[in-house]
């Protein structure tokens, strides 16, 4: 009895005599070959344009459709140039190796159109990830800061219990960043800048006061608005005039957000806890300009390996 076939073996319709294909084994190194294979590398424009340019071949495609091309400073020219030449291409996002890839699509009038939209596009998504990525950096930067403000929290309560006076800060400009003569209190050579330190980076006057900060600033006797050739003085970041107003609202509210606002005769020699507050500063990601090691001398502690340490930590 004939073996009885199935209704998907009937309809198969076999040539008398066929053979079956044989599948080609391929190695595991040549299959991984093909699957790699990448276009040409072709860092000359000019050749691209004079291979895919209209004039070159009427109908049918060029031989070679597809370039890579190594990123360059001021990539987004390129939709412009070839866009003049009345080629229109495709430009991928730049690969692992840093190579742009681009694809031939056509050539003659209206080419320079597509261009012109394609830039714009190409424009528009760089910047959505310029975006993207620097919301992700700012995230990852806050994430590290707010791990070190609870420093701040300490440092007050420490002074409240060792009757320590006010301490302050004021806003600087840039601007004192470029005056070689004014040393930063941190970062330092000893405190080098961190990556928290960059465009987000506030510089920072911080003082230590008997007074309060409101009298250290502007009030009678000694004061920074007295001393003209101070820090205070010469770069302060607002630069209102008396009764500074402004000023003295600003100093209130990074006292109240950094410092501490101590009890008028509170000790002002202590200096570790100026150092502390510059130094909690920096460790946020700011500069700092007041402190001075030579104020720890007195101390025996201008070495200061003590930050970081209880009760300074």
């Amino acid at each position: 009895m004939a073996e009885k076939r199935s209704r998907f073996e009937r309809n198969i319709r076999v040539k008398p005599g066929q053979k079956k294909k044989r599948k080609r084994n391929l190695s595991k190194s040549s299959a991984f070959k093909i699957s790699k294979s990448k276009p040409p590398i072709q860092n000359f424009l000019n050749d691209i344009y004079d291979e895919w340019g209209f004039e070159q071949f009427e109908r049918g495609l060029p031989n070679q459709e597809i370039y890579r091309v190594k990123k360059q400073p001021m990539t987004e020219l390129w939709f412009d140039k070839f866009g003049n030449q009345d080629i229109e291409v495709r430009i991928d996002a730049v690969d692992e190796e840093g190579y742009h890839t681009i694809t031939f699509l056509a050539n003659g009038p209206g080419c320079k159109q597509k261009m012109e939209q394609r830039k714009i596009d190409y424009l528009n998504e760089e910047k959505e990830k310029e975006e993207l990525l620097e919301a992700e950096r700012l995230a990852e930067r806050q994430k590290k800061i707010e791990k070190e403000l609870l420093r701040f929290g300490h440092l007050r309560e420490l002074a409240k219990e060792l009757n320590i006076g006010s301490l302050y800060i004021i806003e600087l400009r840039d601007e004192i960043r470029r005056k070689g003569a004014v040393e930063k209190a941190y970062p330092c050579d000893d405190y080098p800048p961190t990556d928290l330190h960059g465009a987000e980076s506030r510089n920072f006057y911080v003082g230590i006061t008997s007074k309060t900060p409101e009298e250290r600033f502007c009030g009678s006797g000694k004061n920074h608005m007295s001393f003209h050739p101070g820090k205070v003085y010469k770069h302060r970041l607002i630069r209102d005039p008396a009764p500074y107003t402004k000023s003295l609202a600003a100093l209130e509210k990074l006292t109240e957000e950094y410092g501490y606002r101590g009890i008028s005769g509170g000790d002002a020699k202590d200096f570790r806890f100026e150092h502390y507050l510059a130094w909690s500063l920096y460790k946020i990601g700011h500069r700092t300009w007041g402190p001075k090691v030579e104020e720890l001398k007195k101390l025996n502690m201008e070495n200061r390996n003590w930050l970081g340490k209880e009760p300074f930590c």
